[in-house]
């Protein structure tokens, strides 16, 4: 069950970015597609951790990877918007 919730909480971030990318495309206004996708992919890659940690596989290194990707992504977003 939890791992439902998991898998629906990464297709609703996925939803997300296809509807803030077109609005953006067609107002364009707000954050652009690349910018919405540096922004939302920590979460995303921090849910996919979790979901790999409760399927208890036999390897770790999966969900690792997940959050180490998760940290770098959410580091470059903060180094490029502080630098703007």
């Amino acid at each position: 069950m939890p791992s439902d919730l998991l898998l629906l909480i990464m297709g609703l971030t996925v939803v997300e970015w296809v509807v803030l990318s077109a609005l953006h495309r067609r107002r364009q206004h707000g954050l652009t597609p690349k910018q919405l996708l540096v922004s939302l992919a920590p979460g995303f890659f921090l849910v996919l951790a979790f979901w790999l940690a409760y399927a208890e596989t036999y390897l770790p290194w999966p969900a690792v990877a997940c959050l180490v990707i998760a940290g770098l992504v959410h580091a470059w977003d903060l180094t490029s918007r502080y630098r703007a």
